[in-house]
C-alpha cells in the first residue's frame, strides 16, 4: 500500500517538510469511524419493514444503535450526558430482548 491509498479501513498519508521532500514521514491510521454501517442498518431496517412511517425504529431498538455509534454520531435533540445515561439505559433492555446494531441481524 503507497501513500495516499486506503485498503481495509486503513489510510497511509505521507507529510512532508517541504514540496521537494519526498520521503517525508509516513503516517499508518485506522479509520475508528463506521457511518456506512449505520447507513447500510437503518437502510436494511426500513426494507424488512421495521420502522415506522419516518423511517425510525423503535425506542429500544434506536437506543441500542444510538449507543453503539455515539462515537459517530449524537442526536441533537438532548444533551449527550442525557443520551448516555438513558440510551445506556434502554440499550441493556433492547439486547436482552434480542435486538442488535448490527447489519447482520437484520431479517
Amino acid at each position: 500500500m503507497r501513500a495516499g491509498e486506503v485498503d481495509n479501513g486503513n489510510i497511509r498519508l505521507r507529510f512532508s517538510k517541504t514540496s521537494q521532500d519526498t520521503n517525508g514521514e509516513l503516517l499508518e491510521m485506522e479509520a475508528i469511524y463506521r457511518p456506512s454501517s449505520f447507513f447500510e442498518l437503518m437502510y436494511g431496517l426500513a426494507a424488512a419493514g421495521k420502522t415506522d412511517s419516518r423511517g425510525a425504529p423503535n425506542l429500544l431498538h434506536m437506543a441500542l444503535i444510538a449507543r453503539h455509534y455515539k462515537d459517530e454520531f449524537v442526536l441533537a435533540s438532548s444533551p449527550r450526558m442525557v443520551q448516555t445515561c438513558i440510551f445506556g439505559m434502554l440499550a441493556r433492555i433492547a439486547r436482552l430482548l434480542g435486538y442488535s446494531a448490527t447489519i447482520d441481524s437484520v431479517e
